[in-house]
């Protein structure tokens, strides 16, 4: 996710869903979501397990983070440096299958 000012939000999901924890492969213990300007890397979310897919608002004041394995979403402040504060559950879809898995 590109922000109007250059910074890059992304988040570093590895691997199978149900698999990602005890993959070998995966070299932090958890999953996050970082901001890259001006080549400096920023973790600006770790209070969220499997973080997979963003999206700023449209006057950019706030960043969602979509918590892929549990269905939510949080709603972050984004600060004037880029960093993100007072994250909130905005989505609870917890209990509820995902549309893909009710398909078929």
């Amino acid at each position: 996710m590109v922000k109007r000012d250059g910074a890059i939000y992304f988040t570093d999901t590895y691997g199978a869903l149900r698999l990602r924890d005890k993959d070998p492969k995966k070299e932090l213990d958890f999953n996050a979501v970082y901001r890259w300007k001006d080549g400096k890397l920023t973790l600006v979310v770790k209070d969220m397990p499997n973080t997979n897919g963003l999206a700023f608002s449209p006057d950019e004041k706030y960043l969602y983070v979509n918590g892929s394995r549990d269905n939510y979403v949080n709603r972050y402040e984004v600060q004037a440096d880029g960093t993100l504060a007072n994250g909130k559950l905005f989505i609870d879809m917890r209990g509820r299958a995902s549309p893909a898995l009710r398909m078929g």
